[in-house]
């Protein structure tokens, strides 16, 4: 029996949906696609053993939106130009959020603090990790940063802490996370409004 193109399309997404809807995720395997140029990968988490022997001669390899990719696959798929595409649900890649205004962020420990820091800045706001995660906050600011980036990272979202320029710089040229976690035990409202300036740029 010889499968269309159209019939590996259905099953991909069907793949994809399962990952995103939270069901365990098949080991990862290769999956025939028309397009010999794409390496699909469906894992929650992708590590080096993932796709080490899996990318002579591909171009780019697709991902489930909330797939964490660690940092030396990332490494080792810019080294080899490959481009990292995320699946939607309706296979639709995922817009960047450009305009500060488009930005939701959360204050996990006072709201007040996240009221006068939103102001400033001009965007929404709402307390609570979960609903961060539900709503794809960018921004959390938190005494606690290592808790909630472990909350994020559980729930599949990729977030990291920081609290310096030069902590956002880094991270900012190894990886694009999904939420960034300002710590708030090394920054004042005003720092943490600079910091947020360069983040929504």
């Amino acid at each position: 029996m010889t499968s269309t193109p159209l019939d590996l399309e259905a099953i991909v997404r069907r793949i994809v949906g399962e990952v995103v809807a939270g069901a365990v995720a098949p080991k990862s395997q290769p999956v025939a696609s028309a397009n010999t140029r794409l390496c699909l990968i469906d894992r929650p988490v992708i590590a080096l053993a993932d796709v080490e022997k899996r990318l002579d001669g591909k171009s780019e390899i697709a991902v489930a939106p909330r797939a964490v990719i660690t940092p030396a696959v990332k490494d080792l798929l810019r080294a080899q130009s490959i481009a990292i595409v995320r699946e939607e649900k309706q296979n639709t890649m995922r817009t960047p959020i450009a305009a500060p205004a488009a930005i939701l962020v959360a204050d996990v420990d006072c709201s007040n603090r996240c009221a006068a820091f939103a102001k400033q800045l001009g965007i929404r706001t709402r307390r609570g990790v979960q609903i961060v995660v539900a709503e794809e906050a960018r921004i959390v600011l938190a005494d606690l940063p290592q808790r909630v980036v472990c909350d994020l990272c559980r729930s599949g979202a990729e977030a990291v802490q920081v609290g310096s320029l030069s902590e956002v710089q880094a991270v900012a040229a190894a990886m694009q996370p999904d939420v960034w976690v300002l710590d708030m035990t090394r920054l004042n409202v005003i720092a943490a409004t600079n910091l947020a300036t360069r983040l929504t740029k």
